[in-house]
């Protein structure tokens, strides 16, 4: 008779350690989660404050390059190889594969290509 009254009535450490773990493993569940959901904002965070820096930069190297008058007309011949060497430091990004060059009306001006 005392086997099926342990069964009914199980002791209270028993509980006590089943609950601990059980706590436990929530808390390393949930702390695992927020911590993934962290490092993917994290992550976009740095991203778009990598593009953002990368713009200013080649902003700020295309002003400090390039005149107003550069932006005028379509580039033929030799100035389409002097405009190139303008544009030569911006080929030492490593991020920069492509360098198109646009008026202010949408007309290419000049391209790498």
């Amino acid at each position: 008779m005392e086997e099926s009254e342990a069964k009914r009535n199980p002791h209270p450490l028993r509980l006590f350690f089943r609950f601990a773990v059980l706590g436990v493993i929530c808390f390393l569940l949930l702390a695992f989660i927020l911590f993934q959901v962290w490092a993917r904002m994290f992550e976009r965070y740095i991203l778009s404050e990598a593009k953002e820096t990368r713009a200013k930069y080649i902003s700020a190297l295309v002003i400090h390059t390039a005149s107003p008058e550069d932006f005028r007309a379509v580039k033929k011949g030799a100035d389409w190889k002097a405009f190139g060497k303008k544009m030569a430091p911006l080929f030492s990004l490593a991020e920069v594969v492509r360098v198109k060059v646009y008026s202010s009306g949408g007309d290419l001006i000049w391209s790498d290509a």
